[in-house]
């Protein structure tokens, strides 16, 4: 069952988003979610990235508690591909 979320952006990156859907054809929603799904399937690859593999990743565990088990294929995120 498909699940509806509200995705608030900069006025940039939403710029930017709707630029990269426009140039690969693609709707907003299937852009955004393929975007997400690559960003999954990476986590997933490095469920303990470091800092200086992915910067972007750095205190997250600290923000929302350790989920790393949720990146490797065995928690809520897990399912059919």
């Amino acid at each position: 069952m498909a699940k509806n979320f509200t995705l608030r952006l900069p006025d940039d990156e939403a710029s930017q988003v709707q630029a990269l859907a426009r140039a690969e054809g693609l709707s907003l929603n299937e852009t955004v979610r393929r975007a997400l799904a690559e960003a999954v399937a990476a986590r997933r690859a490095d469920p303990e990235p470091t800092p200086s593999s992915s910067p972007e990743f750095r205190g997250s565990s600290t923000r929302t508690g350790n989920c790393s088990n949720d990146w490797r294929g065995d928690g809520p995120l897990s399912g059919p591909d």
